[in-house]
């Protein structure tokens, strides 16, 4: 009876790392970040105390309730930038954005160019929803 539980609790805790959800987050330039997880989209801002300038902040940290449309929207948005090369860089760079991709424990990163067109959709589409 025993080896049947830790086998029932062994694959059950396999099973569900294996099938954790995709969560995305993205660090916009100015270094607040955004994560897309389920059906919210958190918000985690840059204090005073940790801008380059010692004057900047981001704002209050926020959780909003997100629709399966702009779940599916934002996803679109960060998978686009991610699978174009030739947008991306190899260090982060002032007012560049980062998006990052976790599944399964494995963490995938991609540094986007400043001034790209996908990097203003995003940007301008996660502060629209966030602010609501």
């Amino acid at each position: 009876m025993r080896a049947t539980v830790s086998f029932f609790l062994f694959t059950l805790l396999t099973f569900s790392c294996m099938n954790s959800p995709r969560t995305y987050d993205y660090a916009d330039g100015n270094g607040n970040v955004y994560t897309l997880s389920g059906g919210t989209l958190s918000f985690d801002p840059v204090r005073e105390e940790e801008s380059s300038s010692g004057m900047y902040s981001g704002g209050e940290p926020r959780t909003v309730p997100i629709t399966s449309v702009q779940y599916d929207s934002i996803r679109s948005l960060l998978e686009t930038a991610r699978s174009d090369q030739s947008i991306q860089i190899n260090d982060r760079v002032k007012m560049s954005g980062a998006i990052g991709i976790s599944e399964g424990g494995r963490v995938s990163r991609y540094i986007i160019r400043p001034g790209t067109e996908i990097l203003v959709k995003i940007e301008t589409y996660l502060k629209a929803i966030i602010s609501k």
